[in-house]
């Protein structure tokens, strides 16, 4: 199934869980940055599977966003996102991951900062043209 997306303003938080989480395994990081921006509370509930890919991503995702001011917490195996505070640029660890990268260069550039370009070998992984697309795209 795809993700369709479109641009709104006004981003309210949600809950996901189940078949859900399934089959957005690897937009979960992403859907976290997102989420720091919305009104309100999301939440990852029961997300076990994060915990073998390529990283344990719950405690990837918590770690970051926590570095960056994020109000985040995980419980279990649920990640708890309370959105709209203002977050600061920090060094990214993205524990191996490519996905916890591509994520967290995206939020660089949400909070107004430059993406580092110090990922990219690992991005390369599943991405190698992550930088130029997202630079012809900001362009």
């Amino acid at each position: 199934c795809d993700i369709n997306a479109k641009y709104s303003k006004a981003l309210d938080g949600i809950s996901i869980k189940g078949n859900d989480i399934i089959s957005m395994i690897d937009e979960i990081p992403i859907f976290c940055v997102v989420a720091s921006f919305a009104k309100g509370i999301s939440s990852i509930i029961d997300a076990k599977e994060l915990r073998h890919k390529e990283s344990d991503r719950i405690h990837a995702i918590c770690d970051n966003l926590s570095n960056m001011g994020a109000n985040i917490y995980q419980e279990n195996d649920t990640i708890t996102i309370k959105g709209l505070k203002k977050l600061y640029n920090a060094s990214i660890n993205h524990y191996n991951d490519h996905r916890i990268a591509m994520a967290f260069e995206i939020m660089k550039l949400s909070i107004g900062e430059q993406m580092s370009y110090e990922h990219k070998d690992i991005i390369d992984i599943s991405f190698p043209k992550f930088y130029e697309t997202i630079d012809s795209l900001i362009q």
